[in-house]
């Protein structure tokens, strides 16, 4: 599965999805501004084909409802690290009875199977290894790109040594042609010289029999 960004609503609350595959995971904040807002920016970089990154910033901010209990919001990560989920409870569902209103979140790191709790300002999900593990597949993506690049240029060095062999080759059976039918032509024009002199020095000939 690919990582995806949506907002869903599930039972006793709603679901905020947001695809970090590209973002470095200790850069990521999630905040809660004072106008009820779920803020999500993080720092990243992406790069193409050709091996050519370049900065992307994550920056992402939701309207809360009304009833969201900002209090019990927790997060996750799924698909190995590249997709962030972030709960949000309704305040029915939370038997809260209090206003909701701007808190601060936890810091909290993800446990192994990629959960984790949050009450305080603002979340720091930061886990080295998965950032680590980003840069190393950009890398990889990246050798593996100059690598096929490598192998069509030495293919396309190779048909081109192939073309000036055949080319050399033609040259060389043209050239050995060409003599050939020089040295035909000579052979044909001392003929014909002999046979002259032969016609007009009758007694010359006489004489050499």
């Amino acid at each position: 599965a690919l990582p995806r960004t949506f907002v869903d609503e599930v039972d006793g609350g709603w679901e905020v999805g947001v695809d970090v595959s590209n973002v470095y995971r200790d850069t990521i904040r999630i905040s809660l501004p004072a106008d009820d807002r779920l803020v999500i920016k993080g720092t990243g970089r992406t790069c193409d084909g050709w091996g050519r990154c370049r900065r992307a910033d994550l920056d992402k901010a939701y309207r809360l409802p009304d009833d969201a209990v900002l209090e019990n919001i927790t997060f996750r990560y799924e698909l190995g690290g590249r997709q962030l989920v972030v709960s949000i409870p309704k305040l029915s569902a939370a038997g809260e009875e209090e206003e909701a209103a701007a808190v601060d979140f936890a810091a909290a790191v993800p446990d192994a199977d990629g959960k984790g709790g949050c009450r305080a300002s603002e979340v720091e999900a930061s886990t080295a290894e998965a950032q680590r593990q980003a840069e190393l597949e950009q890398e990889n993506a990246r050798r593996a790109e100059q690598a096929r690049r490598q192998r069509e240029w030495e293919e396309l060095q190779e048909e081109r040594s192939l073309e000036r062999i055949r080319r050399e080759r033609e040259n060389v059976a043209a050239r050995r042609r060409a003599l050939e039918v020089e040295h035909l032509r000579e052979h044909e024009r001392r003929q014909v010289n002999a046979n002259r002199y032969r016609r007009h020095h009758p007694q010359q000939q006489q004489q050499q029999q």
